[in-house]
């Protein structure tokens, strides 16, 4: 389970949004001069964006007051068994989410400036590939489960029982992605809140953070140049969502028998 808020003891509830507040705003406009320039830009600016915006400042502030960051974020040595039925569950949300989102995109269609920069996420060569892969698969990942897992979660459950606070930090990381995109990052939000809960270990939240940004950016990169949301999940969506939800629970057996 999660130890004590020791960043939260240290300061007040406002203090510390505020503190959140500025590394999210910092996350989404370091990246704005380098949208519509190339793959290995936008890579370098995301990654500056979840490194310099979000996780060195929380280095900072830890430091600063006295805190070991490990040991704040609770970012301990996994397991083998939990780790693999982490990535496991992760990959059994794929037909049930893409499902979800492929109905959303139906009602919301994606901006079409934010088909331009899905463009730009499938990079180009090795290197485009690689900076972007380290920006999405990496970087992105492990800044959001610092904010979202690491803080505000921690921040909410001071004040709220668990599963509140969980509901409303995976609202929160919902609304942080595209409208048709916005129930399945819900959804994923409220599994890796329960991973942090259940775990008290970050690096499993993150673990299926970035097993899920990867397998993303492989479909991304193996898509049509079109670029159409679309899944082969949707032919029998009942069936799948079936087998979806049935590897989940079946896998989510396992990472639950390691709780502390």
């Amino acid at each position: 389970m999660l130890h004590p808020d020791r960043l939260g003891a240290r300061l007040n509830n406002w203090g510390l949004l505020a503190f959140c507040g500025g590394a999210f705003i910092l996350y989404q406009v370091i990246p704005l001069p380098f949208l519509g320039t190339s793959s290995i830009l936008l890579g370098t600016g995301i990654t500056l964006a979840a490194l310099g915006g979000v996780v060195l400042p929380f280095f900072i502030l830890t430091r600063k007051l006295g805190i070991p960051f490990r040991i704040q974020f609770q970012l301990e040595r996994t397991k083998l068994t939990p780790t693999l039925a982490v990535i496991g569950a992760t990959l059994s949300l794929v037909p049930a989410l893409e499902i979800i989102t492929w109905h959303m995109s139906q009602i919301y269609p994606p901006d079409p400036r934010y088909m331009e920069l899905l463009k730009l996420y499938r990079g180009g060569g090795p290197l485009s590939l690689a900076m972007i892969g380290i920006a999405l698969v990496l970087a992105g990942p492990l800044a959001e489960e610092v904010l979202f897992r690491g803080v505000v979660q921690r921040l909410l459950l001071r004040q709220n029982k668990p599963f509140l606070a969980i509901i409303l930090t995976a609202g929160l990381f919902g609304m942080s992605h595209p409208l048709y995109s916005m129930p399945g990052a819900v959804i994923l939000g409220l599994f890796f809140g329960i991973l942090a809960y259940m775990l008290g270990n970050l690096y499993y939240p993150l673990i299926a953070h970035c097993v899920w940004n990867l397998l993303n950016l492989l479909i991304l990169k193996i898509s049509p140049d079109s670029l159409q949301v679309a899944t082969p999940f949707t032919d029998q969506p009942v069936v799948w969502i079936v087998i979806s939800l049935s590897l989940f629970a079946f896998f989510s057996r396992f990472w639950l028998q390691a709780r502390q």
